[in-house]
């Protein structure tokens, strides 16, 4: 074990923590114990003498200057106890200096945060130029509380708010203010303004490898951040603030971005039209050159390329076509022969059916009577019991149902004519100028003595009656023919899927009437729904927002990208005859190549053309997206 020094040899050392210090520091000779914490001197004797031999002896350290000339008192005391006047030592001075600035400060702070200028004195910077013309003219005590609730309340309650109390709306509300003609207010704080759920089915197939998980909300200043100068980008985000949820690192778009798939051919075009035959068959027959601005043409912005519409582009080779398909003409209300009699012996009394349309069961209905028949719920069981192409040669004449079916439908069709002689009939879109006058001649010639050929044929602009055939007939005006687009639009639109397919059998196809379908496709993700016919080619104009955007007019700029086959190349391989024999409008095969990703990096690349995340894709998107 250690041995103790001898009292003779201690050291004095200095106590800089304690905030006195012995008054005698000054001169250099303080003494050895120092005052107390509350700045008392304790007067302690020098030393405690020592009893040696009866004698009592000095005991001062040497380090005090040794053993004094006077020695103890006779009793054994110190005669050398000296007094002082204890001060603070530095670092308790300093202490001082810095509580007594630290309160100066608080009050100098408190004092302009209490005053009229203090929003002005707060402000970081200035504002983008955007922000600051909107809010010019305002005084400073107003112009902060537009975008910062806080702002609106004094000092104290800013204290209050530390502990979890509310000083008004959020921030992002603030902006929502102004910005709500462009977000809706319910998903803008949600990540990418889409439900969570449609966000992680997005993310699955990464989820499991990298690990993210986008937070519930996302506060507008997370990335548009003011207060940097008025020529600051409120809108530029670098892609470390992308990284930030998107856990899957991209440092370089060459190297690491995903190659396309199907970009930007996610579904079949809505006019359907093969490049290859127009290019390498038809034009060439034509003998006129094949150019791609022939048919398309850059929007006002630049940013889209628009497809021509059907007269610059297609009516020179097709309106002969048209004109040829519809010639003829078409049977809009036909006649069938009914065997009256018998139907009259089975019950089915039809003494008003006119008598040149009487003798044995015979006719076919044309499509578009079984369209205007298409809400009479006689007729849907007539056609339910006869079927969808009914043919009333076919008609069972000893079969009951059959007979009970076709006297309903001929019930069904003699309203039908009533209705089509009423006034207001010609106002409807799918018998759009057949006038009441006509309806009635016609059943007037019907029910006459005259024969066909005697009998005197109406007419009223497109419509005219047919006496041998017993029907009432339209000739079409050409393309866009507005009553053959009515007809094909209510038709898709049938529930009713077996009548709908009977119908659009007879006016799809390249040899059916106007020739329709050969051209606008007719969709459906579902077919309960009904389906729809694309009259014109796609707008992208009109798109939802989505995650990716694209600008055709800077890449247009460079000579060998104003050849379009620069990124969109035909495929020759591609096999697209089945593209469209269905209503599913994802299951096609593209004549396109799918646009690879080397074709972007030739310039969006390190070192030349930025190849940043927002340069093609938007944080907020519309939902739902496509």
């Amino acid at each position: 074990m250690r041995e103790k020094l001898p009292k003779s040899n201690m050291v004095g050392y200095d106590r800089p923590h304690q905030p006195w210090v012995c008054g005698r520091l000054a001169e250099g000779d303080p003494c050895a114990f120092g005052p107390s914490e509350k700045g008392i001197c304790p007067a302690l004797a020098e030393c405690k003498p020592v009893e040696i031999d009866g004698h009592w002896q000095c005991d001062r350290p040497a380090t005090r200057g040794g053993p004094c000339e006077e020695g103890p008192a006779d009793q054994g005391h110190c005669c050398r106890a000296k007094k002082c006047q204890p001060t603070r030592s530095l670092r308790a001075k300093r202490g001082v200096i810095v509580r007594a600035a630290m309160v100066f400060a608080t009050g100098v702070v408190l004092m302009m945060l209490g005053g009229s200028a203090r929003n002005e004195w707060l402000a970081p910077g200035p504002l983008c130029s955007q922000h600051s013309q909107v809010l010019q003219g305002q005084a400073w005590e107003t112009r902060c509380t537009s975008c910062h609730a806080a702002a609106e309340h004094q000092v104290g309650s800013w204290f209050t708010a530390v502990v979890g109390a509310k000083l008004g709306p959020v921030q992002p509300t603030k902006c929502l203010a102004c910005h709500d003609k462009t977000i809706d207010a319910e998903r803008a704080l949600w990540p990418h303004n889409v439900p969570a759920d449609y966000l992680s089915s997005l993310a699955d197939p990464v989820r499991e490898a990298h690990h993210g998980h986008p937070p519930a909300e996302l506060a507008c200043s997370v990335c548009h951040q003011e207060h940097h100068g008025a020529d600051h980008d409120l809108a530029a985000m670098a892609d470390d603030r992308c990284q930030a949820c998107h856990t899957q690192h991209y440092h370089r778009f060459d190297s690491d971005h995903p190659e396309f798939t199907r970009w930007p051919y996610q579904r079949r075009t809505r006019i359907a039209f093969n490049h290859s035959t127009h290019q390498g068959k038809h034009f060439v027959e034509k003998q006129h050159e094949f150019t791609c601005q022939q048919c398309h043409v850059e929007d006002a912005s630049g940013v889209v390329q628009m497809t021509l519409g059907y007269d610059a582009s297609c009516a020179e080779c097709h309106n002969s076509d048209i004109a040829t398909s519809s010639a003829s003409g078409v049977t809009a209300v036909a006649l069938p022969m009914l065997d009256t009699e018998l139907l009259a012996e089975a019950g089915h009394d039809l003494a008003d059916w006119p008598a040149r349309a009487t003798g044995d069961f015979d006719g076919k209905l044309p499509a578009v009577l079984k369209l205007l028949l298409a809400d009479d719920p006689a007729a849907q069981q007539a056609f339910a019991v006869l079927g969808p192409d009914a043919d009333f040669y076919d008609v069972d004449i000893d079969d009951p149902e059959q007979l009970t079916a076709a006297a309903n439908l001929a019930m069904a069709i003699q309203r039908r004519i009533d209705l089509l002689q009423s006034p207001d009939s010609s106002e409807s879109a799918e018998v759009q100028g057949l006038t009441a006058e006509l309806v009635a001649a016609a059943r007037l010639a019907w029910s006459g003595d005259d024969s066909p050929a005697e009998a005197p044929t109406p007419r009223s602009g497109t419509w005219w009656v047919d006496n041998v055939g017993l029907s009432i007939r339209y000739q079409p005006t050409g393309h866009a023919d507005p009553l053959l687009k009515a007809w094909l639009e209510a038709i898709v639109s049938i529930r009713d899927q077996p009548l709908r397919e009977s119908l659009l059998a007879e006016f799809t196809g390249p040899g059916a009437l106007g020739r329709c379908t050969v051209c606008h496709s007719i969709d459906s993700s579902d077919l309960s729904t009904g389906l729809q016919i694309h009259w014109k080619s796609h707008d992208r104009r009109g798109d939802p927002r989505g995650f990716t955007r694209f600008s055709h007019a800077p890449h247009l700029l460079p000579r060998e990208l104003r050849d379009c086959t620069a990124c969109h190349a035909l495929d020759p391989n591609a096999s697209t005859e089945g593209s469209y024999s269905g209503y599913n409008p994802q299951a096609f095969t593209s004549e396109f190549a799918a646009i690879n990703k080397a074709t972007c990096a030739a310039c969006h690349r390190s070192g030349a053309v930025s190849d940043r995340c927002t340069e093609c894709h938007n944080y907020h998107v519309d939902w739902p997206s496509e």
